[in-house]
């Protein structure tokens, strides 16, 4: 069985939750990756005949030996992707029996995450405007219209970021959002997170007052989302991908920013702020603690740094 010629019919199937529960479109893209990958670089033609051994070789090519050090969570999206995959072949008869079924990822180690202390905060978000001054001096505005269109895209990226940066909100929760889910008077906002589970953010006054900037010069249109171009179409996931990468590039900063970094600095800085990993946990919409675990190592490097700085009895 040509394995390449049933990919869509997996897909689709993911999709629509008729092999497991829903996936996400972002997810669904990642397993076909993860699987034309393995299939182009064992130049598999009849999944039939795919074993373990073969699977577990091209493992160790992608993650090094014992898939060590930092590709152990990339190794595990792997696994999990063609376990998807011959486990779907085998519940719709095209193989005998998933090879997977009994492989277990590889447990990573809790790694501190990648996030903006409070001075590159400040840096980023006045590159914001560094970066639409810079598009504005290249293709100047000459028209009331062009001029409307540069405002209206400055305060939207303002708004997206202050947005992401206050609430810890994922991409896909951010771009998902629809006019009625913000409610500016209560302050909150609901938005649909992994697994379709949803919670309702709380926004604090420096992100309901980017937001009521924004949606002044938000363009009337029939689309629901609430963050659109000013062509009044929903925004991209890649197109903020790059910005950001843009964006953090003229502030100075050399870490790699992507906008899930910006929920890791709002995970940090409220685990700072207020000590408490359940309160971290319930903001950021993480299922188990474990999950939020990742930001006590930025506590304990802090704590053994303080410590390091005390010298009582050093004479």
């Amino acid at each position: 069985m040509n394995a390449f010629e049933v990919l869509p019919a997996f897909a689709t199937d993911l999709a629509n939750g008729n092999y497991g529960r829903p996936r996400a479109p972002g997810t669904v893209r990642a397993y076909l990756a993860d699987v034309r990958q393995f299939l182009t670089r064992d130049q598999v033609q009849d999944i039939s005949r795919v074993t373990l051994a073969e699977i577990d070789d091209f493992l160790a090519q992608v993650g090094g030996v014992k898939y060590a050090g930092r590709n152990t969570a990339r190794v595990n999206r792997i696994i999990a992707s063609l376990r998807a995959f011959f486990g779907w072949a085998a519940e719709q008869g095209l193989i005998e029996r998933n090879p997977l079924a009994h492989k277990h990822v590889a447990r990573p180690g809790l790694r501190t995450p990648v996030y903006l202390e409070s001075n590159e905060v400040q840096a980023f978000l006045k590159a914001v405007g560094d970066y639409h001054a810079l598009r504005s001096r290249s293709h100047p505005p000459k028209t009331p219209q062009q001029q409307k269109r540069a405002e209206h895209d400055l305060q939207c990226d303002r708004c997206l970021y202050v947005f992401a940066l206050n609430t810890g909100a994922r991409i896909s929760e951010m771009l998902s959002l629809r006019l009625d889910d913000v409610d500016l008077n209560h302050r909150t906002a609901k938005v649909i997170g992994k697994r379709d589970r949803e919670r309702v953010l709380h926004l604090n006054e420096t992100t309901v007052a980017a937001l009521r900037t924004y949606l002044h010069l938000r363009p009337p249109t029939s689309e629901a989302f609430l963050f659109v171009s000013f062509n009044g179409v929903q925004l991209g996931v890649r197109n903020l991908q790059k910005k950001t990468r843009r964006i953090a590039a003229l502030a100075g900063i050399t870490k790699p920013i992507t906008p899930h970094k910006l929920r890791h600095t709002q995970g940090t800085a409220l685990l700072r702020v207020t000590g408490n990993l359940r309160v971290v946990q319930e903001a950021l919409g993480h299922q188990n603690v474990a999950t939020t675990e990742i930001y006590t190592h930025i506590t304990a490097e802090e704590v053994r740094s303080a410590v390091e700085r005390l010298n009582f009895g050093d004479d």
